[in-house]
């Protein structure tokens, strides 16, 4: 990641910028008047301070501006913490030009919705062509994926009238790196190798087992049916049929008979699962001031959900209402696992106002059904929202109403520690038992706790 001015990968979207820093300004200020007092009282010796003083402020005209021309690497010890863990980041920065710089300040881009429990994200240091300096600190994983913000560098000259600040983004994936040794940051010798380049910290949600969102009892995963076709299960042999795939013919028997024939296999239908989140504004709530919100631990309990079907191997979307809409159709493969992801773990603050199409009942509807609209009928819908108001339960009842399967997971951001609050508890929870008696899965959960759904037996799902 370097930012030396000119076009390289993985710069920020700041460049390097030189400005003056104006704290030489007043030492001329002074110069120019022990000049003037000299030259008018006649007194040579206040002159010559003069102009020995002018030619110390003039040092910095003269001195080159730094070359900012440095490498980041970030790593963490725990790439997918579970929520209050401790993390421990290391930021390393390689001066990878030919020039020293003498003064460099850097602070490390810590994600903002993430606190520093330990150390300090920023360093400042003098390096030498080729040398490294590192930061390390601790944050407390909460749930979601938190990106890191660019991290910033300031250099100075050696006057220190003239700075150059550039910003360094990592990008994520294997890249070479360089750390120092040293617990405490201090220099040391450098030590280059393949390091993961960190440019999110992602806190994982325990999910234990997934919805019962179809009320017969069909299995998570592949379903056999009776049709023959293609597939990966062997089903019976027929008489060949001109058209027939070529790789379908049974070539061994075709060798001992001289007979064509054609194979046939057990076709599968895998399960195709939806994961809404409602994203809307309103529901961008948390339980108390140092807790994480409503939108981002649904996310990230919405994301942990995704993964956990893929895992068993169904085909899954995502979707996402609020003051925007996204869809992502039903699919499977690591691609699309990211894709996934990386809708309903989206950081992006959203703005309730009138340009919100979620902020009444109606747009939110439309949202909804244009979401059953663009999925096919066998697709199961499972929303994600706090049911804080009577829309959450709306959009499960619109889909249950088109013959869905349909379940919904609900974080408790509420609390009951004021009046008002308390009042809030209350209406989740009726809301709940309401949908919970037309047969609609709930799982109640608490940021911080594994996700589950309740069976009927009182076991998990």
């Amino acid at each position: 990641m370097t930012a030396d001015g000119g076009d390289h990968p993985g710069t920020g979207n700041g460049g390097p910028r030189a400005e003056r820093t104006g704290q030489w300004l007043t030492a001329v200020a002074i110069t120019l008047a022990v000049g003037s007092v000299g030259v008018y009282v006649g007194r040579p010796a206040l002159l010559l301070a003069a102009v020995v003083g002018l030619a110390y402020t003039a040092y910095p005209l003269v001195t080159a501006d730094p070359a900012a021309t440095l490498a980041l690497t970030r790593t963490v010890d725990d790439p997918a913490p579970q929520q209050g863990d401790a993390v421990t980041v290391t930021a390393t920065l390689t001066n990878t030009g030919s020039r020293t710089l003498p003064d460099v300040r850097f602070v490390d881009g810590v994600p903002p919705k993430l606190a520093v429990t330990g150390g300090t994200p920023r360093r400042a240091a003098a390096l030498r062509p080729g040398e490294s300096a590192t930061v390390r600190y601790a944050v407390e994983a909460r749930p979601g994926t938190h990106r890191f913000e660019p991290a910033t560098a300031t250099c100075y000259d050696r006057s220190g009238g003239v700075r150059v600040e550039a910003e360094l983004a990592v990008d994520a994936g294997p890249g070479r790196g360089t750390e120092t040794n040293g617990a405490d940051g201090a220099d040391g010798d450098d030590e280059s190798g393949d390091v993961e380049a960190v440019a999110a910290l992602a806190c994982s949600v325990p999910v234990e087992g997934v919805p019962p969102l179809r009320r017969t009892a069909r299995a998570t995963g592949r379903t056999v049916v009776d049709a023959s076709g293609s597939g990966v299960e062997f089903d019976r042999t027929r008489e060949y049929r001109p058209g027939d795939p070529a790789d379908r013919i049974d070539w061994r028997r075709y060798a001992r008979t001289g007979a064509l024939t054609t194979v046939e296999f057990r076709p599968d239908r895998r399960r195709s699962v939806v994961v809404c989140l409602d994203a809307r504004p309103r529901s961008v709530r948390r339980a108390g001031d140092d807790d994480v919100d409503a939108v981002t631990a649904g996310g990230a309990a919405a994301a942990a959900l995704a993964t956990t079907l893929l895992n068993r191997g169904a085909r899954v979307g995502a979707a996402r209402l609020g003051s925007r809409f996204e869809l992502i159709a039903p699919g499977s493969g690591r691609h699309h696992r990211e894709r996934v992801t990386a809708l309903l773990t989206d950081a992006t603050d959203t703005v309730d106002g009138p340009a919100d199409p979620s902020s009444s009942a109606d747009g939110f509807a439309r949202q909804v059904d244009e979401l059953l609209e663009r999925t096919g009928e066998d697709a199961e819908i499972v929303v994600v929202t706090p049911l804080l108001d009577e829309l959450g339960v709306d959009a499960v009842r619109r889909a249950a109403g088109r013959g869905r399967g349909v379940a919904t997971l609900s974080p408790d951001v509420t609390n009951d520690g004021s009046l008002g609050g308390e009042l809030v508890a209350v209406e989740r929870r009726n809301r709940i038992e309401a949908l919970r008696a037309t047969g609609v899965p709930v799982g109640d959960w608490r940021p911080g706790d594994p996700v589950w759904w309740p069976r009927g037996d009182g076991g998990v799902q």
